[in-house]
Parts: structure tokens; C-alpha cells; sequence
């Protein structure tokens, strides 16, 4: 099982507001990414909270708890960070993370960083699932039917975000258990990655590379398109090199 976390500025941005983390505790291997918001040091704060929420050890809460949990606590902490320093008023951040044991994965999420399933022993055309469902406007116009006009899906309206972390109800969508097969791989991202790389873009990476090259291959195909944002990615590959 190989493990990977990578956080980058990009090429444009001058700063990086995102956050990456990948680790393991017993038997138990823990994914986060973050996306700061907010402008400059604000941001990185934001996303910086994130992960030091999850760096504190699960125990024995069982992961959709702890996952809830360091949620909440990441999300109050960025409140009280704006308390003490209202210069950063509006930061937030997203986040998206995973919890893998044995063979089953949760997920949580806020905002639109998602969770990746690839699975090798799926038939062709779907290996490749998407655990999480964006929480922005033009998710919920298509999860409520009222789908939006194809010129304005990809205006920044619809891609407002509705749940953040550091408002006063995250909200954090908790999904699990999702069996995992010995030839799987979890892919935990910002939408540095996804708004610059298509799904077919990443399921072509993830059939034809594992371990590091599969982590190089994702930095490789953002920064090969202008990596116009910053990007943060964590992977989980269980699958044996070879």
C-alpha cells in the first residue's frame, strides 16, 4: 500500500492556499485535502487548521465519527482564528477526506474538493467513481432538477460553494462504508486538480500509473495546463507495482 500527499502553488497564484495530508495510524490510513479561501496568509491559515485537525489521532472513535469531528473542530478553529484576527474575516476553506480500514473507505466532505474510487477489476468505463457530490450552486441546480443552461455551467456562479468550513454549520456530508477491492485507489482532490483536468483525464492516469509515478502523473498533467490554481492532492494505492 503506497501513500502520498502533495500540496503546490501552481504556475499563476503567488501563494499557496492548499493543503494536503496523508498518513497512517494502525491500521487505519487517513487522506485529507484542503482549500484555503480568503486571500493571502488567510487562506493558508484556513487550510493550515485543516490538517492539524486531522493530525490528531482517531482512537477509538469509529472513522464517520471522527470524521464528523474533525470536521466540526477545524471549522471552529478558523471561526475563532477570525475572532482574534478580523483582518481575516471571510476565510474558510474546504475540505475532503478519507478514512480507509481494512477494506472499506468513509469519506467527508465540505465545499467541492472530492474523493476519488478507481478500481481495476470494475468493467471498463467504471473504474472510475466520484464518492462526493460538490456542494455549490450548480450541483444543487442539477440535484434538484433545474439544471443550468450548458453557457452558464462553467461561469463562476455555479460554481459558488454553499458549505464551508468556518461558517456557523458546516455541514459535513459523511458517506460509508465503501468496500475497497485489493486492486484499488483512493484519490482525495482540490478543485485545483479537477478544474483543470477532466475525469477521463485522471481515469487514464490512474490505469496507467501506480505508486509515485501515479502521484508525479497528477502534478505532471495539472502544471502541463497552466496549473492555473493552486492544487492539493492524497493518494491511496493499494494496488502492487510492478
Amino acid at each position: 500500500m503506497e501513500l502520498f500527499a502533495v500540496a503546490e502553488r501552481g504556475i499563476v497564484r503567488p501563494s499557496n492556499e492548499d493543503a494536503a495530508l496523508a498518513r497512517r495510524e494502525g491500521e487505519r490510513c487517513i487522506l485529507v485535502v484542503a482549500d484555503g479561501m480568503g486571500g493571502g496568509p488567510a487562506g493558508e491559515v484556513a487550510s493550515e487548521h485543516v490538517i492539524r485537525a486531522f493530525e490528531v489521532p482517531s482512537g477509538s472513535y469509529d472513522p464517520a465519527t471522527y470524521l464528523y469531528g474533525r470536521c466540526a473542530d477545524a471549522s471552529i478553529a478558523i471561526a475563532a482564528e477570525v475572532l482574534l484576527n478580523p483582518d481575516m474575516k471571510g476565510m474558510a476553506s474546504t475540505v475532503a477526506a478519507a478514512v480507509v480500514e481494512g477494506d472499506e473507505v468513509w469519506t467527508g466532505h465540505i465545499g467541492d474538493s472530492r474523493v476519488y474510487l478507481w478500481d481495476d477489476a470494475e468493467p471498463e468505463g467504471q473504474r472510475l467513481r466520484c464518492l462526493t457530490r460538490d456542494h455549490t450552486l450548480g450541483q444543487e441546480a442539477l440535484d434538484a432538477g433545474t439544471a443550468l443552461p450548458p453557457a452558464a455551467r462553467g461561469n463562476l456562479r455555479s460554481r459558488t460553494l454553499t458549505r464551508v468550513l468556518g461558517s456557523s454549520r458546516p455541514e459535513c456530508s459523511i458517506s460509508g462504508p465503501q468496500l475497497l477491492s485489493p486492486s484499488a485507489c483512493v484519490l482525495v482532490v482540490t478543485d485545483g486538480v479537477t478544474g483543470v483536468i477532466s475525469d477521463e483525464a485522471i481515469a487514464h492516469i490512474l490505469a496507467s500509473c501506480r505508486g509515485a509515478d501515479l502521484a508525479g502523473a497528477v502534478r505532471e498533467a495539472v502544471m502541463a495546463l497552466g496549473a492555473p490554481d493552486n492544487f492539493a492532492y492524497a493518494v491511496l494505492d493499494r494496488r502492487e507495482l510492478c
